[in-house]
């Protein structure tokens, strides 16, 4: 009578297959985890300063950032704004006027659209969402012309990129031809 044997070899390798399967779960978690996070090694922002870790810690009563954002200097636009002006460096222009068209968040998604009057320039489109208890959410996009006005949007921005729910500040600017104009809001994110 010949008695089966199973060879030495077939238990090792399933315990090698599930511990790779459980490694490569581990590691798509963590990915997936910085990303959401921003953390090393996927922030690409820089380094963290120790003032930025304290004033993160301390959550400020007042947001952090009054500058506009650089200005893509891909980006096709004839506007003579250099990319690290602050909106107090950049004059006001009287003939221009701003208005929020719409400022909502409807199926987890926020929608924001700005009309300019008194221009026929495309110019620079800029949306800065501040709060005190998170990182500012700013997006940027070129104006397009519609007749005698400019249009701004629809920006459409996810709500995952807005981590703390609540009322949120809202600052547009509009930059054209050396010049600006701006408008504010308020959101509440659910």
């Amino acid at each position: 009578m010949k008695i089966k044997q199973t060879t030495p070899h077939a238990r090792p390798k399933k315990i090698i297959l599930i511990t790779i399967i459980v490694l490569f779960i581990l590691a798509c978690g963590y990915t997936g985890f910085a990303l959401k996070q921003d953390i090393w090694p996927f922030n690409t922002a820089g380094s963290v300063t120790q003032a930025e870790k304290d004033a993160a810690n301390n959550f400020p009563t007042t947001s952090p950032k009054t500058d506009a954002p650089a200005v893509d200097s891909s980006s096709k636009n004839n506007d003579p704004q250099t990319p690290n002006q602050s909106n107090d460096q950049v004059p006001v222009s009287p003939t221009l006027t701003a208005t929020i068209t719409q400022l909502e968040e409807k199926d987890s998604v926020i929608y924001f659209s700005a009309a300019i009057t008194g221009t026929s320039d495309s110019g620079t489109c800029v949306v800065n969402f501040t709060n005190p208890n998170d990182k500012p959410v700013t997006k940027q996009v070129t104006g397009t012309v519609k007749g005698s006005s400019v249009a701004c949007g629809p920006i459409q921005i996810s709500n995952l990129e807005f981590s703390y729910l609540g009322q949120w500040s809202v600052d547009f600017n509009f930059y054209t031809g050396g010049k600006q104009v701006s408008t504010s809001g308020i959101i509440n994110i659910r």
